[in-house]
Parts: structure tokens; sequence; C-alpha cells
């Protein structure tokens, strides 16, 4: 081979192999065997050679056939190989240069053995024809019996598929047709363009082939043939199938529909209906009025003459009137059995002066009963006086069920108090507040607690219950046993000194009480608030918490945190605005413990749902924010999931939901973006670079959380919209409406308290309001009202802007924001999204069709990802995914021409790929990016591949994803193909199928093997690190026998390398990739070959270009001797003790390498324009 490329140098035109590539091709392409062949040792001769033409002569499936006959019984013969004529000839040729190179043999005997094989090869080629046509009669039944399809794909295709024993006898037909019809110039110019075949002999066609009828009986045959019929029937039939099940796909669209119309029409129904029977009562309401005014009217000028004349009569009558107004208020504080024996002792008196009119007066009364006086009478003096007879007539009256007003009907005080709340919050809001805040203990402890709330009990029966519990058990360890008997003295006993010192056993009964322990004495405490009142409470029980509020043990801080939220609904509100409020205050800016400042926030969700003052609002806002940027990521959650709920609740009863609490978080959002430019400007002046790191890592949290925080109040938003719209009804006036929701219409919720039924009060209600919104603006032109303005004309501006100023490397930011829009998508709706957000994101976002300076300047924000997955990636109607589709192709594309990162579309892929509807056009997307024209676009389909990985399933990876990146691999362009290497990696990190790996081990191997590869340092050293990573997941024997051969290999090349740069940056790499390999079971003589021979090599590398690094090294290399040395695996040293101490190493050794190659923070932001459209 050397020769030949010294021959070659010496050659002035010097040739190569890909210029006689096209040549081999199209030689092969059309059989031209021998001629390749001859054109195949003349290059080896001349020391050339094609790749194509030697994997070609090399293989001899080219020259073999097999061929498989079926007798009609069924039975296999075994298969016949017949020698081809190509082979007979190369023989030929092989004899005949064996020949030509004896000089000694005659020209005769030269002539003898061509013509030998000349008749060879015409016998030969007579039985492969016949070979040929049998086989093709045989194959050609049972094709078109199990592919009937293919039947009507060759009627309709025509002569593509033609084959070569048709072919001639169609010839012989068409020329047999010419003859018999005189036709004979046309037959011989016919018969000349087909010199190969002879047209008097018919076997000329096919030893084996019947003879068909002439073309006139063909063709008149042609339409008793039923197969064509029977085709164009099943077509018409697969035609029909297709078109009824999209009509029944369309017609069950439809039947949705109309049952969700029917349910719409029953609630309009039942909702005119109530409106017919109250407009019907209400005109025999008015009819009886009439009648009765004038009976009324009749029975007080009655009453007038007898008082007039009868002055007696009228003093028993007041007599009579002021004892029942006496007895009235007594009764109500005596047994409703003892009301009714008095009116019937009463009703037995007799009343001999004016007897007749007070029967009357009482039939008059009786009739007015149901009506209101003061309509009924006139407003005159009389009034008062016909009232005082209907009162005495009601006192007087011969009715035994006639009674005085019950004591049992009066309103609760619960009732009043509920009365006359000013909060508007829905009672499922506040239980599920409550329930989600405390664990409810179902156990005879807690519920013997409960009881104590009911006034019949007995101090004796409790005791009674709890000393067969207390006697048996130790009091240090079943404390909590008497826990009911404490409280229930507490609650009965007449000493207030002896009050306060049993809650202080209470408190003080266990040390440190745990969480079942602390909600039994919760629970105690809300039975002992329920039984004596806000006076008690205040003067005996919350005196005994502040004393616990600086207790040394964090449990106790606890119970009295937790039980200022669980006492909340039975404190009346002055106390819960005023010393609860302070304590739990004081608890959150003095305890340091996470525990207690959760407990609190929870607590302080608790009282904001019952707080009835106003004042406090600006105080639980700002003790709101606290909690939410709370340093504890277990505070910030519990603030977000029930403190942001509760406090947003008392933000809607205010009407402070819009001009408060979404203005001051979009503040707060747009303070921060502030602060991150502020340390954009330090970071070029300031020296401490860690403090500034710190600094900005503060700053983006905070950003985050308040971008999390606004998508958690969408819902509230939402509810808010509904509640405000004109057709928006009271939660009991939809209680018939039974049509749901439709399923996804909906986001699931973060929190139960974030849930828009449990915001709204109910599930019927959310889906009346919901269908009547979506009804309402899926209109041409709509009505909008002061809440649905404020979202597109004041909310969606502000967020627009504040995407436009986040850079794109602020990862969790973009996130957050793409789950932000997304929400607010959803939650208000498809037909909302489309004629107002969308179009209005589309604008404001969509970056690439600004003009070039301020695209530019915005191709790193955050405006790419939050429009792709965040509004176009929301619902997956057509329209949505067209537009997504080309987003996504003209996104990569804009940012790979201008050099810019790829963290916005690695990004928008992450989202995405979460969902299994997104993956196709994912895919089509990257494999327009794959066959694109620049190179430059080329390199950024491998990395967004990488992000797909742990998403796809394997028949996309091995369909599509695997294919794609093969075609990267062998890409004209070093650096596509460089950048294909991770996405290999990939592969064999998230995928075990064992197919996949093998054809990924062979592009693994064709990468270290190929020659070209050598001197490509960036390959190289991407190499080593997806190496490095991959080889915990790859198999033993293409780790062992590939990967770590290779690896010595390049660290002795390194070794001799005269670039330092390079050299450093490899052996780095190299290192890597050994620390990573250590970690895996490897045998005693992989490491002997492999391991040791090439950490020394790193070794010598390492300890002149990175001495930093040096220990590191030495530890790999010591403890990989060891390993060495020992005889047997039982006495190998702890794995865990290595690991240990490598990492430490490890770790000690890059410290200071990793602050010297930090990049600046200026490339991390980047000063943008706001823009508006």
């Amino acid at each position: 081979m050397a020769d030949a490329e010294e021959e070659t140098e010496v050659t002035p035109p010097r040739l190569s192999a890909s210029d006689f590539d096209i040549f081999a091709e199209k030689l092969l392409t059309h059989q031209l065997l021998l001629t390749a062949l001859e054109l195949h040792t003349e290059l080896v001769e001349a020391g050339l050679e094609i790749p194509r033409l030697r994997d070609f002569f090399s293989n001899p499936g080219n020259f073999e056939r097999q061929y498989q006959t079926t007798t009609l019984s069924g039975s296999a013969h075994s298969p016949v190989i017949p020698r081809t004529s190509s082979i007979a000839t190369i023989d030929s040729l092989d004899d005949y240069a064996r020949y030509s190179d004896d000089g000694a043999r005659d020209t005769d005997e030269k002539v003898a053995v061509l013509e030998f094989e000349l008749r060879k090869a015409h016998e030969t080629i007579k039985a492969l024809r016949g070979s040929l046509t049998e086989a093709t009669e045989t194959e050609t039944p049972a094709s078109e019996s199990s592919h009937g399809e293919n039947i009507d794909r060759d009627h309709s295709s025509g002569g593509d598929s033609l084959r070569p024993h048709e072919k001639r006898a169609l010839n012989f037909l068409v020329n047999e047709y010419l003859l018999k019809n005189g036709y004979r110039m046309t037959s011989v110019t016919f018969s000349d363009e087909n010199a190969d075949q002879d047209f008097d002999d018919w076997d000329d066609v096919g030893l084996n082939t019947a003879k068909p009828p002439d073309l006139l009986h063909l063709y008149r045959d042609y339409g008793h043939h039923t197969v064509p019929e029977v085709m164009l029937v099943l077509k018409s039939v697969k035609e029909e199938k297709a078109n009824l099940e999209a009509e029944y796909a369309k017609l069950q669209e439809e039947c949705k529909q109309l049952q969700e119309g029917i349910g719409e029409l029953k609630y309009e129904n039942h909702t005119l209906n109530e409106t017919v029977e109250k407009l019907e009562s209400e005109i025999k309401e008015i009819v009886n009025s009439s009648h009765l005014t004038e009976r009324a009217s009749l029975s007080v000028e009655k009453s007038i003459e007898s008082s007039e004349t009868d002055t007696d009569t009228d003093g028993v009558t007041a007599e009579h009137i002021s004892e029942s107004t006496t007895k009235n208020e007594d009764a109500t504080d005596g047994t409703e059995n003892n009301d009714a024996v008095e009116i019937s002792e009463r009703g037995n008196v007799p009343n001999e002066e004016g007897n007749g009119d007070a029967a009357e007066k009482l039939q008059t009364s009786e009739e007015l009963g149901s009506k209101d006086p003061e309509e009924n009478l006139p407003d005159d003096g009389s009034h008062q006086r016909n009232t005082a007879d209907v009162e005495l007539t009601q006192q007087k009256g011969d009715d035994p069920q006639v009674t005085p007003f019950s004591p049992s009907s009066q309103p609760s005080g619960n009732e009043e108090k509920d009365q006359t709340s000013s909060r508007t919050t829905s009672s499922l809001f506040r239980d599920t507040l409550l329930t989600f805040t405390h664990v409810q203990l179902e156990n005879r402890l807690s519920n013997e607690v409960c009881k104590l709330s009911n006034a019949d009990e007995n101090v004796v029966l409790i005791v009674a219950r709890c000393l067969p519990h207390i006697v048996p058990n130790v009091l240090l360890n079943k404390r909590e046993e008497l826990i009911p008997v404490i409280l229930c003295s507490a609650i009965h006993h007449p000493a207030v000194k002896e009050r306060d010192n049993l809650l202080h056993m209470l408190f003080n009964l266990i040390k440190r009480p745990d969480e079942d322990q602390r909600q039994m004495i919760m629970s105690g405490c809300a039975a002992f608030a329920q039984v004596v009142g806000p006076t008690r409470i205040e003067a005996e029980l919350l005196p005994q918490w502040w004393e616990q509020i600086g207790h040394k043990y964090v449990e106790r801080r606890l119970l009295v945190a937790e039980a200022c939220g669980g006492l909340a609904p039975y404190l009346p509100d002055y106390i819960r605005s005023s010393l609860v409020w302070s304590m739990l205050k004081q608890m959150l800016s003095d305890d340091r413990n996470e525990a207690v400042r959760e407990a609190v926030t929870k607590s302080l969700g608790l009282v904001v749902a019952f707080m009835e003052n106003v004042d406090k609002y600006q105080q639980a806002y700002e003790l709101l924010e606290e909690t939410l940027f709370d340093p504890s990521e277990k505070v910030a959650k519990t603030s977000r999931e029930v403190f942001l709920p509760s406090f947003a609740a008392w933000a809607q009863d205010l009407d402070k939901v819009e001009s408060h609490l979404f203005t001051s978080l979009i503040s707060i959002v747009e303070n921060a973006l502030k602060d991150l430019e502020q340390v954009h400007e330090l970071a070029n002046d300031s020296e401490d670079t860690e403090k500034v790191h710190k600094t900005f890592e503060a700053i983006h949290d905070r950003l985050a959380r308040s971008v999390q925080v606004i998508s958690s109040l969408i819902p509230v938003l939402f509810a808010l919209v509904l509640r405000t719209a004109p057709f928006s009804k009271k939660p009991e006036e939809v209680e018939k409406y039974n049509v749901p929701v439709a399923p996804g219409r909906l986001l699931t919720p973060q929190s139960p308290l974030t849930d828009i039924e449990t915001i709204f009060g109910g599930n019927q209600a959310v889906a009346f309001h919901v269908r009547r919104f979506d009804k309402h603006v899926s209109e041409d032109h709509f009505d909008s009202w002061d809440s649905l303005t404020w979202i597109h004309y004041e909310c969606l501006p502000n967020l627009c802007d504040i995407v436009g100023k986040v850079h794109v490397s602020l990862t969790d930011c973009v996130q957050q924001l793409i789950s932000l829009f997304r929400s607010l998508c959803i939650t208000l709706g498809k037909p909302y999204s489309d004629k107002k957000i969308k179009p209005f994101c589309m604008q404001r976002l969509n970056v690439l069709s600004l003009d070039e300076e301020k695209r530019e300047s915005l191709l790193s924000s955050a405006s790419l990802p939050v429009l792709a997955a965040g509004v176009l990636g929301c619902f997956d109607s057509e329209d949505d995914m067209s537009e997504l589709t080309s987003l996504l192709r003209n996104s990569v594309i804009a940012l790979a021409e201008a050099s810019a990162s790829l963290e916005g579309p690695i990004i928008m892929y992450q989202e995405l790929s979460t969902s299994s509807r997104y993956l196709e056009v994912l895919i089509g997307v990257l494999w327009e990016i794959v066959v694109h024209s620049s190179s430059l676009v080329r390199c950024c389909a491998a990395p967004l591949f990488t992000v797909l990985m742990k998403g796809v399933d394997l028949d996309l990876i091995s369909r599509k994803v695997l294919p794609a990146l093969v075609t990267l691999a062998s890409d004209s362009q070093m650096s596509v193909r460089t950048a294909a290497i991770p996405a290999f990696g990939a592969i064999v990190e998230n995928v075990t199928d064992k197919m996949i790996l093998e054809k990924v081990y062979v592009q693994f191997q064709s990468f270290l093997e190929d020659p070209q590869y050598k001197d490509q340092h960036e390959l190289q050293a991407t190499m080593i690190r997806t190496f490095g990573k991959v080889a915990p997941h790859a198999e033993p024997h293409f780790r062992d026998e590939v990967l770590l051969p290779r690896l010595v290999v390049m660290a002795t090349i390194n070794n001799q390398s005269q670039d330092d740069t390079r050299r450093r940056e490899i052996a780095l790499e190299l290192m890597e990739a050994y620390v990573s390999l250590t970690c895996c079971f490897i045998s005693i003589d992989v490491l002997n070959d492999y391991i040791i021979p090439g950490l020394r090599a790193v070794k010598q590398d390492i300890e002149a270009l990175a001495p930093e690094c040096e220990e590191t090294v030495h530890v790999l290399l010591r403890e990989c001797e060891v390993k060495a040395d020992q005889k047997s695996l039982s006495h190998l040293p702890s794995s865990s003790k290595i690991g240990q101490e490598i990492k430490s190493t490890f770790i000690s050794g890059f410290h200071r390498l990793k602050d010297a190659q930090r990049p600046k923070m200026a490339d991390i932001f980047k000063k943008k324009d706001r823009f508006d459209s």
C-alpha cells in the first residue's frame, strides 16, 4: 500500500478513488459486470481501490441466487442454487487470464477454450431462463392471494412492475398481431428493436411458459374477468367505510353537543318554570289582597262603632292585651307544653260583653294572618287598635294549635354571626382550608375530646370513661390519656385559680408532644373554646399560649403556632385581629426553626380566612410577602398553598385582587429585573465574583418565585371574571344545572385551595359559569366587562414586557413564565385564547417578525420559548400545530445563523416533549434541520435530539431518531459529526434495547477507528467526554474491548502532542473519564492492560500541565494498582471508601481550576430593549 502511495505521488495527474466511483456505480447499476471487473482489476494494479467495487466483488451473494420451489401439495423441496452466467463468465476470464499468462499456449487453443466457454454460457442462460420463469410463476399466485391490495396497485401503476419474461411474452404477442394484420414493415422494425429475442420460437420467452391466446382474444375476454370488478368493489367499500367512520365521528361530536344542549335547555326550562310559578303566586296574592282589603275595612268600621258604644269591653280588651303580652314574654323561658296549657285555660274564660265582636275580630285576624298588616290596613290611627285586636284574638282564640313564638326558632349565635359577617368567602373554601391544614384523627381519645362541647355530658361520666384507660398505664408513657379529664375539669371547675392550674398542667403535661399529641391538645382547646365563650378564652386560654411562644422545645412552639390557627373559627374577631395576630407575627419574625415558621404560615392562612378587620389587610399582605420569599422552600410552598389562597379570597371580598394583589406581585417581578441589571453592572467592576454570584442567585430565585406565585393565582383571577360576568348567578340558583365541564377544560390545581370549584363554591356553579363564559366569548363580537378587560389591557401587556426582559439563560424563571402563560390560556379557554391571547402574544413575543436590529437583541430573551411552549403549545388543533412547527423551525434556523445559544430551543423541546402529542412535530422539525443546507443549522439538530431521548419510545428512536443521527454522523462537515457524538451517548444512557445499542456501538467504533478523525481535536475531546458519561451504562464487552483500549491510545498519543493547550484539555477530559470508569466493576486483567497504562500516560500530562489535579490522578492510580495486586475480590477495599476519597480529592483538586474557568457574568446578563408593537 505504501508503494502504491509513492507511485501515485510521482504521477503528475494524481487520481483518486472518488473520480472513478461514479463510473463504477453506473456499471454496477446496468449489470455491466465484466467491464466493472476489468476496471476494478486495473485500478488495483494502479494502486487505487474503489470501496464500492471491492465490496461488490468480494460478496458471493451478488453472484448467487437461491430459488425456493413449492409443489402443489404444499411440500417444500430443497433449494436449488444454480451458478449464474456472471460466475461462469468470470471463471472463463480467470482461465483465460491464466492461459494468457502462459506464453507457450497457441492461439488455436485459446480460441477453442473461448468457444467452449461460450457454449457453456448459452446453456447456462437457457437453464437460468427456465428456472426464472418457473420461480416467477410459482411466486405470483402466492403474492396475489396474500397481498390483494398489490393487485389494485399493479392495475393502477401500469408497466412499472413489468417482469423480464412478461416483457418477452408481450413482445411476442405484439409481433404476432402485427404479422396477422399486415403490418409487416412495423413487424420488421419491431424485431430489429428487440434483436435479443427470437420471435419465431415461443420457447425463447420461457421454457416452461404456456403460450396465451392472441391479443384479440385477450382483449375480448378482459370484460369477463372478475378480479378488476372485485378490486373496484373493494376500493369502493373501503372509501365508503372511511366516509362512514368520518360521519360516525362527526355524529358522535354532534350527539355530545346535543346532549350538552339538552342539559342547558333542561336548566332553562327549570328556571322558567320557577319564574312562572313565582308570577302565578304573585297574581294570586294580588287578587286575594284586593278581597281581603275590602273585608278588613268593613271589620275596622264595625270595631270602631262597637268601641264607641262598649267602653267596658275596651277595658277588658286592654287588660287582656297586657296580660297576653306579659305571659308571652314569660313563655320564652318555659316549655312549649306549658304555653299550650296556658292558652287553653285562657281560651275557656267567658267573655259575655263584646263576645260577638271578639269572635268577629278573630275571624278577621285569621284571614289576615298570612299577610302583612301594613299592606292590608290603612295607615291611620285605627291601625294600632286593629293590631291590638289581632294580638288579643290570638291569645284568646279557641283553637288549641295556636302557639306563641318558640325559642327554638330563633337563630343561634353562629347563624347571627354569619348573617352579620362582611366576608363573602364560600363556606366550601373555609371547610377545605380547615381540612387541608389540620389532620383529623380518628381514634377514641380524639372523639372523647370532641364530645366535651356537648353540655349534657357529666364530669362523672367522663372520668368513668377515662379511668379504665389511665389506671393500667404508666403516666409517663400514656399521659395523653389525662387530657379529657383535665379539660373537663378546667371547663366545669368553679374556681378561676384552679382552672388556670389545670390549663397550665395541660400545656406542660407532655414534655415534647408529637404531632398526634399536639392535635389532641388542640382538639381539646377547640372544645374548651366552644363551651366557655370568648371571655374565658381571652382570660384563661390565651395567656397559656403566650407563655409557650419562647419555649426551648420546638414541639411546644409548634403547639402554640398550630393552636392559633386551629381555634381561629371559634374566636371572636377582636381576639383574632389583636392577640392571636400579634402572637403569630412575633413567632414568624423571631423563630428560626423551619417547622415552626411553616406552622405559623398555615395558621396565618386560617386566621385571614375568618378576618373581619379590614385594617389588618396591609399587614397581612406584608406577612404574605415575607413567607412567600422565605429562605426555606417548605415555608414558601406552604405559603403558596395555604396562606396565598386564603389572602386572595379576602382580597376578592374587598375587591382588591386586580387593583392591589396582582399589581403588587408584578411590581415585585419588575423590581427583581431591575436588580439583575444592577448586578450585571457590578459584575463588570467588582472583583469579588463570589459575592456577585450569590447575589445573582438570590435575585434569580426571588424572580422565579414571584412568577410562580402569579401563576398560582390564575384560578382566583378567573373566578373573579366569572363572578362579575353579566351572566353570573349565585351558586344556589344553579343547583339543578347538571351539565359537567368538558374533560381537560381546567388545569389540575396545584393545591386544593386553588381549585376553582373550591373557590367558587361548587362544581355545578363552576360548570354553569364556565360554559356560559366559553359560549359568550365564542361570539364574533362579544361585550367585555371590567375584570376581563383588565386582563387584556393591563395584565397581559405587563406580562409580555416581563418576558421580553428575562434572559433565556435564567432557566427556572423561563420555565415558570411558560407555566404562567400556559395556565392563563387553558384557564380562560380556547375560544378566548384564540381571539385575544394568541394574537396579542404573536404580535408582542414573535421576535422573528421584527426588524434585524430588534431581533438580534431579543433572540436571547424568553420570548420565543414562552410563545412556543406557553401559548402555541396549549392546544393541539391543526392551526396551532402548524404555527408551532413553523415557529420551532424558524427559531432554530435564526439562532443558528446568528450563532446564538440554543438554550431557548432546548427549553422549548424540554417543555413540549413532556406530552406525547407533540413528539411527532418535534422530530419532524428536527428532520428538516438535519437536511438543511447550512452546516450551522445542522449542528443544532443533535443537541435537540439529546433532549428528546428521555421522552421518546423505542419505536420512534429506531425509526426516526437513530437514522437522523447516523445521517449527521456521516455529514461532510466535521463540526456536524462532532455535534452528533453526545446524542449517541444519550441513547446509551437512556435506552436498553440491544439492537439499538449495537447500532450505536458500531457508530462509536467507526469514530474511533477512522483515521480521518485522528487530528480532529474538538472531536477527540467530545468523544472522550461522551465516553466518560456512557461508560458506566455501556455493555461490558464494548467498554472493555473498544472504549478502554482506545482511551489508552488517545492518552499515549496525547503525550506526544506539541500544543500544550490542547494537550492539557485532552488530559483533563481523560482524567474525568477515568474517574467515571473506576466506579465500574472491572476485571483485574482489564485494569492491568488498559486502566493503569492509561492513567500513567495521563499522569505525565497532568504533572506537566495541570499540577493542581496531580493529587487526583495519584489517588486513582494508587487505588487501581491496589486492586490489581489483590489475589481475590473478597480482599478488595470498600468501594464506598474509594469513591469518597476520590470524590473529595477530585473536588478539592478542581476547585481552583473551576474558579479560573468560570465565565464572566457579562455573558449571562444581556441588556435588552423593551419592545412595543
